[in-house]
């Protein structure tokens, strides 16, 4: 993967800091929003997070050494946390799993009580937590498909490829194989994509990415960040651009039986996400939903389609 980005620095921007690019709405600033200094976001916050996670609450764990998610395994935060430790002592005879996304409690990182950036205006749904360890990659995926994110890294040296939502970079890409697919397709996207980002990050930080956002992360060290779900008017262009891509999936089945079978799982799946993405918003102030006015009509129009479209082919 880093060999590939070498050999194509020309088609990606590589950031170290901070950075605003009104055409990507991607934006990064140095530094943490927080209300209580007294409780700020340290590992040790998630760490307290993790071990209260029980058996069967899946935290989406990732197969360290292939970055595939692990969505049968139910185990504990404490055994999720032995598994860590392993790979931090090379045994490579032991699976390592990582949690891409941890609850936020009270006693851990919820004690710091996240603000967003004091530009943003939305509601805010499903902050959660990241931990990875040296060595690991993510494949390359996208987390929501309506709303946003507000990230903070708040500790380790990580590498982000990320890919903003434009109609070059989404319409080419196989989405029913998309967050299955394993590490190697990173290096598919660095070739044949261009206008992405390369963020190094090693200090605390806060950046915000828009709706249907791919991205890929390499860690280096001991590292972990949060994120939280953000609807926002000002990702309205990003959102229209996702029901176009909606549209095209949910059109006609293939004819393949096998392949079909796939195409109806992934699916529903798309339909359940979409289907939280729409609650989320369906939890705004009435007073600001009126003001938005031909915008929540363009959700309420979206979210219909879906449902018809998979209702009719699912």
């Amino acid at each position: 993967m880093l060999e590939s980005l070498l050999k194509h620095t020309n088609q990606f921007e590589l950031v170290h800091g901070e950075y605003n690019n009104p055409q990507t709405k991607v934006k990064i600033t140095p530094g943490l929003n927080y209300k209580k200094r007294k409780y700020r976001p340290t590992l040790s916050r998630v760490l307290t997070d993790l071990v209260a996670v029980q058996p069967g609450n899946n935290p989406d764990l990732v197969n360290v050494a292939d970055g595939h998610r692990m969505s049968s395994k139910t185990p504990s935060g404490v055994e999720i946390l032995a598994s860590m430790m392993t790979q931090l002592g090379k045994n490579e005879d032991m699976e390592t799993l990582a949690p891409l996304s941890i609850p936020v409690s009270t006693h851990g990182l919820g004690a710091s009580q996240l603000c967003l950036p004091s530009w943003m205006k939305g509601v805010t749904d499903g902050w959660r937590s990241a931990l990875s360890v040296p060595g690991m990659v993510t494949n390359v995926h996208r987390d929501y498909w309506l709303v946003g994110q507000v990230m903070q890294h708040i500790q380790g040296k990580k590498l982000w490829l990320i890919w903003p939502p434009e109609e070059k970079n989404i319409f080419q890409q196989p989405w029913p194989l998309l967050n299955e697919r394993g590490v190697e397709h990173i290096t598919e996207l660095i070739e044949t994509t261009s206008n992405f980002l390369v963020y190094w990050c090693e200090e605390p930080a806060t950046f915000t990415i828009p709706p249907f956002t791919l991205h890929a992360v390499l860690t280096f060290e001991i590292s972990t960040h949060s994120g939280v779900r953000v609807c926002s008017t000002q990702w309205m262009w990003e959102i229209r651009l996702v029901g176009k891509v909606l549209e095209k999936q949910l059109g006609e089945p293939p004819e393949g039986d096998s392949e079909k079978e796939e195409w109806i799982h992934w699916n529903r799946c798309l339909v359940r996400e979409v289907a939280e993405d729409i609650r989320l918003w369906g939890k705004m102030d009435p007073t600001v939903a009126k003001k938005m006015g031909s915008e929540i009509g363009e959700l309420a129009k979206l979210g219909r389609r879906v449902l018809e479209l998979a209702s009719l082919n699912l």
